[in-house]
């Protein structure tokens, strides 16, 4: 019995003999749950784990609270280095406690000193989404975190009026619902195109760590679209924010669903073209749209992206498997355009389709080769993703080119994926319905 003391007391002491950097190699690779469950075991078993517990964080207006000055979390604000912040505005009237949440969450955002890697999302009513924008990002490039911020990822969805309405209220009908501290902060009328340019400008390159972008976002125009559309003069303003960004390489752009109101009221505006020069420092693009490009839209690619170096452009998965159903019949000559990006190295498509099946394999086939003859030395891989008619259900079918340099510096391409014509073809639909009687 007197040996089994000592022995059950060094163990008890085994957990603390051990040094800090054990302790933080163990719980590194601890979920999130067990995490929480150890850092109630003891005081310096919490002390431990709080760095490790608030790296990851999302800020609701509950924890806004705790990290504000003066808050439980005051002092631990540099251990979090990814943040995601959410706010709905919960129906279709301004509620001014809701919105006394939103400037509150954003003015405790901007506190956060070694944020890498920020996520925003916001349901908003229309009206008032360009003062919301110009409050948080206001708040970005003015926070502690300007200099250590890598990927920003900013989700916006607007609640939806009926159609039917005749017109939308308009942002006073907002402003006039709101606190005299919340009117200050949000201010009282919508920002024009030029003074959203000018706020970009006077805070350019104020983010110099910034590398992705992602934005996600209702009735955001494709960045190759016409600058002098009705999609750009009312939401192309979120591409001012690239300015901030010198560094900026890749951008992911995903068109939630196409904008049938306008976001203002007034004369139509359109964006500085200096723009353009912003979109040249890209090297990755990412596109998941609603529909299949237009052909003016990819000789654009030239225009606007001249550095690209890999190209994703993606027909939205929530509706890739009816799009067949109505999709224009197209053949490849949409895509010639992206023969211009010379520094390309991949490439993603929609397999477009012409009356009665996909496009033939070997047409893209030869589509790529006269890129690569074309002078797109750099080409790696082409690949073309669609739906085929299955019978019963629209399948996804998958076509990829690779190319290999030979010694001789010659050229071949492997064709891989559904390049059969039983793999890629529709199924024949009067099988189909034999088959079902």
């Amino acid at each position: 019995m007197d040996q089994s003391e000592p022995q059950d007391q060094s163990k008890g002491n085994l957990l603390e003999a051990l040094p800090a950097e054990v302790h933080l190699l163990i719980l590194e690779n601890l979920p999130q749950k067990d995490l929480g469950a150890f850092s109630l075991c003891s005081k310096p078993c919490n002390n431990i784990c709080l760095p490790l517990r608030l790296r990851n964080i999302e800020l609701s207006p509950d924890a806004a609270k705790q990290f504000q000055n003066g808050g439980v979390y005051e002092h631990s604000r540099q251990y979090t280095q990814s943040l995601r912040f959410k706010w709905s505005n919960n129906g279709f009237e301004a509620d001014d406690e809701r919105y006394s949440d939103l400037s509150a969450g954003i003015t405790t955002l901007s506190l956060f000193s070694c944020l890498k890697r920020l996520s925003i999302a916001l349901k908003l009513l229309d009206p008032t989404e360009r003062n919301i924008i110009l409050a948080i990002l206001k708040a970005i490039v003015d926070s502690n975190f300007r200099r250590t911020l890598e990927d920003l990822h900013l989700d916006v969805t607007h609640i939806t009026y009926s159609r039917r309405s005749a017109e939308h209220p308009p942002y006073f009908t907002t402003y006039e619902r709101l606190s005299a501290s919340n009117r200050e902060f949000f201010g009282g009328s919508v920002p024009r195109n030029d003074q959203l340019y000018e706020f970009m400008k006077t805070n350019a390159r104020k983010l110099p760590m910034l590398k992705n972008i992602k934005f996600s976002i209702d009735g955001i125009p494709e960045p190759i679209d016409s600058l002098d559309s009705d999609d750009f003069d009312n939401s192309g303003f979120y591409y001012y924010f690239l300015a901030t960004a010198p560094q900026l390489r890749a951008l992911h752009v995903v068109v939630i669903r196409d904008r049938y109101w306008r976001m203002y009221s007034g004369e139509p505006e359109v964006l500085d073209p200096e723009l353009i020069h912003t979109f040249s420092r890209i090297t990755t693009l990412k596109i998941e749209t609603v529909d299949i490009p237009q052909q003016a839209n990819i000789q654009r690619l030239g225009e606007r992206f001249p550095n690209l170096e890999h190209l994703n452009i993606q027909i939205l998965e929530t509706i890739r498997t009816w799009l067949p159903s109505y999709a224009r019949e197209e053949n490849s000559s949409i895509y010639e355009g992206i023969g211009n990006l010379k520094a390309l190295k991949t490439v993603e498509l929609p397999w477009l389709r012409i009356p009665g099946a996909p496009l033939h394999p070997d047409v893209l086939k030869e589509l790529a080769c006269q890129w690569r003859r074309g002078g797109q030395n750099c080409l790696k891989t082409v690949t073309f993703e669609g739906m085929k008619w299955g019978g019963k259900l629209f399948e996804a079918i998958q076509l990829r080119l690779e190319f290999h340099i030979a010694e001789d510096k010659t050229w071949k391409v492997e064709v891989c994926g559904d390049a059969e014509s039983s793999e890629w073809m529709d199924a024949d639909l009067s099988e189909a319905d034999s088959d079902s009687d």
